[in-house]
């Protein structure tokens, strides 16, 4: 079967004409955040969250003796907390059951109540 030189035109010019919107849904934070629902949560003796010193419960390392979050229980940090920083992405909760995504351990979440060495203020 062939296909008139106008047919092909027409149908080129739709896909390409179509292309910005593909791409517009492509990047839709609203969809990309389903994909984002299977990620473990981090665990703080595990590979970069290791190497990172991260803790899942930044008061609860204050109080505990001995905890791997040591750097944290100087006072200057004592207001750092995941949630707070400029390198976490919130997916779900609030509070304490606050979860999302750091841009340093992107293949795991990490709980809002957590800290870890790459801490940075948000602006």
């Amino acid at each position: 079967m062939a296909i008139s030189r106008r047919t092909f035109l027409k149908i080129s010019g739709g896909i390409f004409a179509s292309l910005p919107i593909i791409s517009s849904l492509a990047n839709n934070p609203f969809l990309s955040n389903a994909f984002a629902a299977e990620l473990p949560l981090a665990k703080p003796g595990d590979g970069m969250a290791k190497n990172l010193k991260y803790c899942d419960d930044a008061d609860k390392a204050i109080k505990a003796k001995t905890s791997t979050c040591v750097e944290r229980k100087d006072k200057a940090r004592a207001d750092q907390y995941c949630r707070n920083c400029q390198l976490f992405q919130k997916a779900h909760g609030e509070g304490k059951d606050e979860v999302g995504k750091c841009l340093i351990m992107p293949q795991n979440f990490v709980r809002g109540g957590g800290w870890c060495m790459s801490w940075v203020k948000k602006p």
